[in-house]
């Protein structure tokens, strides 16, 4: 995580993890939803502070079960609400219809946890299909004609994105999410703040850097902003 190696990194760290869901607007956060994320966030914040304490290997069978929980509890989540002219087909593809920000979320937080909380290969079956169905709501959601995810949630479309591009394995999803990327950074204008703009948006909402910051970093480059940043 981003902090410095003392007390102070944990209480920074607790002031603001997942902040950026609070701000959403127009979301209807269901129980489910809002305990899960809690429950992540102390996940992190009690595995930040025993890597400063050292304790981790101590208290390694407390962190094992309370992963298992919180991944049983996350692959439970329920498909979010959308109309009943959006239908998944053969699990990878959607078609019509309104896309909810809680399904965005839901499966990003997905994605988070195949890479922090329960790790598995970066191009296992898990992954192509979250990868699929991530780019699928947002392709679906941008063109929705009232514009909510790219204009109400600019913030979670570039964090959403972004771990879309990390987990990505074909070229054509890299790419895809990469454009997500680039226009929601472009909104937000956190191309113009370089690297340290983006990952001070990205740790607002769930995020760790031993796992993801050297993939995203190299995103960000790909996107082309941080010749942007300093143009």
């Amino acid at each position: 995580m981003p902090f410095d190696t003392s007390h102070t990194g944990v209480q920074k760290l607790t002031s603001y993890v997942a902040t950026g869901f609070s701000r959403l607007p127009n979301v209807d956060w269901p129980v489910d939803f809002t305990n899960i994320i809690r429950d992540i966030c102390k996940l992190f914040i009690t595995l930040y502070d025993a890597q400063l304490s050292g304790t981790i290997e101590s208290r390694l069978e407390e962190f094992v079960a309370f992963r298992n929980f919180i991944q049983h509890r996350l692959i439970s989540l329920p498909t979010a609400p959308t109309t009943t002219d959006s239908v998944w087909i053969s699990g990878n593809e959607l078609v019509s219809g309104y896309i909810s920000s809680l399904e965005i979320i839901r499966l990003s937080l997905l994605i988070l946890s195949t890479f922090v909380i329960f790790p598995v290969p970066l191009n296992s079956t898990l992954n192509r299909l979250l990868s699929r169905q991530l780019l699928a709501v947002l392709n679906l959601g941008f063109r929705q004609e009232n514009g909510e995810i790219r204009e109400l949630h600019p913030a979670l479309l570039f964090w959403s994105a972004m771990l879309g591009a990390v987990n990505a394995s074909s070229v054509h999803e890299k790419t895809s999410f990469t454009g997500f990327v680039r226009s929601a950074a472009e909104h937000l204008r956190i191309n113009l703040k370089g690297w340290d703009g983006a990952h001070e948006m990205l740790i607002k909402f769930l995020w760790w850097d031993e796992a993801l910051e050297e993939s995203a970093k190299s995103i960000w480059e790909d996107a082309g902003l941080s010749l942007r940043a300093g143009a």
